[in-house]
């Protein structure tokens, strides 16, 4: 979805401008699917409503909770399957999605390779379009504890804010909105400190089927179609579990990875 915001109450360019920048939007962005209102106060408050209402008595505090409301409105889409997921564009092409359970390390991983050159397409909702298989992006800041933070090397780990915008990771990096292109490789991370290099199990269409249902978003909304979407999913592109020891380190492996798996 397209995400946009109006201002209900007075009007703040310097806020619109700094929502529009936080979310990535630019003037060619038309016709949102969701609309939330954020209503900025003559004392300083900034109400945000959405499913629901939120008052922030400062702005810091209202862009800590603005991805978390844009996240819950990815999830409730009819129009594609939603992964609870990371995923980037190598700077070869190929496209990986990243899907895991809360602490699997997946926003950490999407990080790590957002370091290594990859472009960002988000690192919580991962759309999955029917027939196509095309991997639509969802580039909000990540979501990254202090643990991460340091892992990556960022100054700022002792920040208030769990959210680290994606260019503090890498100046350059392309933030891509929409659909970017067919899945090339959907890999499960999991961390073990005690393997020496990265290890890659291929899994099969049925245990990959098992693996993605637990971290499909929408399913029950979707219905059949998103069922068919998962299962060609699984039949039509590769699926592997990857145990690692470190996200920078597999990272860097899959960035010099030049080949589809498949191949």
């Amino acid at each position: 979805p397209v995400f946009m915001k109006n201002v209900t109450i007075a009007i703040d360019e310097a806020l619109l401008r700094e929502i529009d920048d936080y979310l990535g939007l630019t003037d060619t962005v038309s016709s949102p699917t969701v609309i939330f209102d954020v209503e900025p106060t003559s004392d300083g408050e900034i109400h945000l409503l959405a499913a629901e209402e939120w008052r922030f008595d400062q702005r810091s505090s209202f862009f800590v909770q603005l991805p978390g409301v844009i996240n819950d409105f990815a999830s409730h889409t009819h129009s594609m399957l939603v992964l609870h997921a990371g995923a980037v564009s190598t700077p070869d092409g190929r496209l990986l999605v990243l899907p895991g359970m809360p602490d699997a390390g997946k926003s950490t991983l999407t990080g790590a390779l957002v370091q290594a050159g990859c472009d960002y397409l988000g690192d919580e909702m991962t759309g999955v379009l029917p027939e196509t298989l095309e991997v639509v992006g969802h580039p909000r800041a990540l979501a990254l504890d202090k643990q991460s933070r340091e892992l990556l090397g960022l100054d700022d780990a002792d920040a208030l804010s769990p959210y680290v915008a994606p260019n503090l990771l890498r100046s350059e990096v392309a933030a891509l909105e929409g659909p970017a292109g067919t899945i090339t490789e959907v890999l499960l991370p999991t961390y073990d400190p005690q393997v020496v290099a990265p290890q890659f199990e291929q899994l099969s269409p049925l245990d990959a089927l098992k693996a993605l249902l637990t971290t499909t978003m929408n399913l029950d909304r979707c219905g059949e179609p998103g069922w068919r979407t998962l299962c060609q999913l699984v039949h039509d592109v590769p699926v592997r579990r990857v145990t690692h020891a470190g996200a920078p380190e597999l990272a860097r492996h899959l960035v010099d990875h030049k080949h589809r798996p498949a191949d």
